[in-house]
């Protein structure tokens, strides 16, 4: 048996996810596993060879939006955590949000990570499984592995739109032959730098998960928390694509550059061709605009790898991976004809009213109408902001715990 994705004869492919959740809508069932699969926890057993082959493609279908869905919880405390003063908390928390990002990227492209044994699913349909190491270990591995080869770095971009346009024809459009296999593997180790680093980090991050946490000080700032709340949810409210604006502007300055030719106005005529959609939030004067003067804070948070990993950064790097686990999952209901709000009826209503986002029996008509709430909260932050977690807990704001819902996207995103 092999021992790494990697080594396989064959690549993951997202086919036979689209295919099962094709099956889920033409059965109209109403649960996300047939009531005759064993393994209704959604768990993998100790011994895959118990399970048919359609059995474990079941499994890791399903575990690409489940596994979404639970980062962006995992997402929502950790901000909480943060505005209450607990910033080991905050920094647990974002990197399991990271951490169930990877394996909802990786499941919805048939790659399912268990405790030791791994399987993914081909083109063909074929079922293979390898030997890995433990979860944290392998996550990172498969995805590192998964995203340089050929194809994976479309795929990503593919999810990813602005205006409905999605960033590979838009890149295309520019550069029609790219260096996909380095491109991916250098957007996967920045965004999921905390998995990466979770060999060496763990003593310092175990700090923060089972350690005594009052004798080692992390830094956090109740003003800069603040501005990332705001920051964040710019970039994932129903109209929101500031991420992508931004990495699609990074990727073509970056491209340019390495051309050789770095003269913009060239590449005017190509800018053209984009689809107007795209183009009315993506103006060229943003495009020629210095990068210094136009990088996007959850970037910059993000790319900062001081050590100890300090929580803002981790909470924007898992915010970067939850954004394109839910684009690419979304883009597998798309492609299975799901029409979500109907054929995930038996989830989603559930979902929000567990989390307090309306009454069970009175789920919204829109799902874009849970963004109404977060506005008034944002509109009810003081500025300046108070300097300390008591001040803060002590504003008179109805509103208050609504700033950390993040997960709330998950209704409007992944469900539409």
């Amino acid at each position: 048996m092999a021992t790494t994705l990697a080594a396989q004869p064959t690549s993951p492919s997202s086919a036979e996810v689209v295919n099962y959740f094709a099956t889920l809508k033409a059965s109209g069932r109403n649960s996300w596993l047939n009531v005759a699969h064993p393994r209704q926890d959604g768990e993998l057993p100790a011994r895959l060879s118990t399970l048919s082959p359609a059995e474990k493609i079941a499994l890791a279908s399903i575990r690409g939006p489940l596994h979404c869905a639970d980062g962006w919880s995992y997402l929502s405390q950790a901000m909480r955590a943060l505005f209450s003063g607990h910033a080991h908390t905050c920094r647990h928390l974002a990197y399991y949000a990271e951490l169930r990002a990877g394996l909802s990227i990786l499941a919805s492209q048939g790659v399912c990570i268990g405790k030791k044994y791994h399987f993914y699913v081909d083109a063909a349909g074929d079922v293979r499984a390898w030997e890995g190491q433990s979860t944290h270990e392998e996550i990172w591995n498969a995805l590192t592995q998964w995203a340089g080869f050929n194809g994976s770095f479309e795929v990503m971009m593919a999810a990813l739109k602005i205006g409905g346009v999605s960033l590979e024809s838009a890149i295309k459009t520019f550069f029609p032959v790219l260096p996909s296999a380095q491109l991916g593997t250098q957007l996967i180790r920045s965004w999921g730098y905390d998995l990466g680093k979770g060999h060496q980090d763990r003593a310092t991050r175990n700090i923060s998960s089972y350690g005594v946490n009052d004798l080692t000080e992390l830094p956090t700032s109740l003003s800069k928390g603040f501005e990332l709340a705001k920051t964040i949810w710019e970039a994932i409210a129903p109209v929101g694509n500031s991420l992508e604006v931004y990495l699609l502007k990074n990727l073509l300055r970056d491209q340019i550059r390495k051309s050789g030719d770095t003269y913009l106005p060239h590449y005017k005529t190509q800018y053209n061709s984009l689809d107007p959609r795209l183009r009315r939030h993506f103006e060229w004067k943003f495009v020629t605009a210095p990068l210094k003067r136009s990088i996007h804070p959850i970037f910059v948070l993000a790319s900062d790898h001081t050590p100890p990993a300090r929580p803002e950064a981790v909470l924007s790097r898992a915010l970067l991976l939850l954004r394109l686990a839910t684009q690419m999952n979304n883009q597998n209901f798309e492609a299975a004809g799901l029409n979500t709000i109907d054929d995930l009826q038996f989830w989603w209503p559930k979902f929000g009213s567990e989390r307090g986002f309306y009454d069970h029996s009175a789920p919204p008509d829109e799902l874009s109408d849970l963004w109404s709430d977060v506005e008034i909260a944002l509109e009810d932050l003081v500025d300046p902001a108070p300097a300390t977690p008591y001040a803060f807990a002590r504003l008179d704001m109805p509103s208050f715990n609504r700033i950390w819902e993040t997960d709330r996207s998950v209704l409007w995103a992944l469900i539409k």
